[in-house]
């Protein structure tokens, strides 16, 4: 210990001064401990991973690694034209024959005509021909029986089918069924990580949570969990044998089973228009099996795009402030609702970090009544302790494992769209 004269000042660091940073006797001084700071990203931001949670058949339990699944839904009970026919055809080419056999009748709305089925060729055998010798057709019709005009019919005229008609001594007509369509399957995806820590940071006193065993499970799941969302979205079906791990399993993701409708923007965004949206969301209602309502997860770029041309359609429902986007506590988004125009409405959520980068012109449409989540009986979320060997005495490992698989049922009711407009900066 020194001694000292003179006015104690704080840029004297031999004098107890607080500008020295290596002087014992001052605290450091912090406008915010940096962990209060609050990040610039997220660390456990899993929107989609939140959703699926909560889906109406996401809390099943499978006992086997391979599941197989079939989805049906109400066959349309018309068809249509495949081929142009004249006003003489009786050879008519059918989009589904199997809605008609002979003896049924034919209703051509669109003209007014009606016309008796002969026969049916579901498998165009016969090799029947129209009057122009364009197409092998599957069906003959009797255009004179039931009377009428007989006119043109052009390409993809409406084609109903008619009640069979019988006379007083007629015997019954022959009917068509259904049958189931082929079943398609998945995997169930197994996924853990580890961390290790010294006993000496165990149980060392720290200022903050950083460095704690609290903080590194944290840091672990909200590492795992990020990377099963992305395998969410973008795993492609596989299995293989590995000598030492045996069979591995993974699961088919929403981008390889989402294939029925998609929309392509354009690197540009030359695509982007609300007819194109509009036109993009509708069919997806028209399954029987659909909900009344889709939720889109979609970039940050995809979302302005979408809420720049949804608002100058004028198809933004506004919230109950009167204003055209709110925050979703459920998932921590800012989400927006729209209205296509047949009245059909999709909750439009931002995942900005997600869908960072390349993918901020990337959005999932998803139905929660045909997406079905669960796990591996008894390897849910859950944590294994005290994984160390016993000769590693001076550390710990700890780590965090889940299963799951996601199956789409009707592909129908959902899709994908990429693409969107660039900004121009100028400098």
């Amino acid at each position: 210990m020194n001694r000292s004269a003179g006015t104690v000042l704080t840029t004297a660091p031999s004098a107890i001064g607080t500008f020295a940073w290596n002087n014992r006797f001052r605290v450091q001084g912090w406008d915010e401990q940096p962990e209060a700071v609050r990040m610039q990203q997220i660390e456990n931001d899993a929107q989609l991973l939140t959703f699926m949670r909560r889906l109406p058949r996401a809390s099943r339990i499978w006992t086997n690694p391979i599941m197989r699944y079939s989805v049906d839904t109400r066959l349309s009970g018309s068809t249509t034209l495949t081929v142009a026919a004249t006003a003489a055809d009786v050879y008519l080419k059918l989009d589904d024959p199997y809605i008609v056999r002979a003896g049924s009748v034919i209703h051509l709305p669109e003209t007014g005509q009606q016309v008796l089925v002969s026969a049916v060729d579901d498998d165009a055998s016969e090799g029947w021909t129209n009057e122009g010798m364009v197409a092998t057709c599957n069906v003959t019709v009797d255009r004179d029986i039931l009377g009428g005009p007989a006119l043109a019919v052009a390409l993809g005229a409406t084609v109903l089918p008619g009640a069979p008609y019988m006379g007083e001594l007629s015997e019954l007509r022959q009917g068509t069924s259904t049958t189931p369509g082929d079943p398609r399957y998945n995997y169930i995806t197994l996924a853990g990580i580890y961390f290790d820590m010294s006993k000496l940071q165990l149980n060392a006193a720290m200022e903050t949570d950083f460095g704690t065993l609290p903080k590194e499970m944290k840091n672990i799941q909200f590492q795992l969990q990020q990377s099963i969302q992305n395998s969410l979205l973008f795993a492609n079906r596989t299995t293989w044998y590995d000598a030492d791990e045996k069979q591995v399993f993974v699961g088919s993701g929403l981008a390889f089973q989402l294939q029925r409708h998609t929309l392509d923007l354009g690197s540009l965004g030359q695509n982007s228009t609300w007819k194109n949206f509009n036109d993009f969301f509708e069919p997806m209602f028209e399954s029987s099996l659909s909900s009344m309502k889709k939720d889109m997860f979609c970039g940050s770029k995809l979302f302005r795009d979408l809420l720049n041309f949804a608002r100058s359609a004028g198809r933004i429902e506004l919230n109950p402030e009167g204003k055209t986007t709110y925050y979703s506590p459920d998932l921590g988004s800012l989400t927006f609702d729209i209205t296509t125009d047949a009245g059909k409405r999709v909750t439009v959520h931002e995942e900005k970090w997600a869908f960072s980068q390349g993918l901020s012109d990337w959005g999932f449409v998803l139905d929660a009544n045909n997406l079905g989540g669960g796990e591996y009986k008894g390897l849910g979320p859950q944590w294994f302790m005290n994984l160390q060997a016993p000769t590693e005495v001076m550390k710990v490992k700890h780590g965090f494992f889940m299963s799951w698989a996601l199956n789409v049922f009707d592909d129908s009711t959902m899709g994908i769209v990429r693409g969107g407009t660039k900004l121009i900066v100028n400098r």
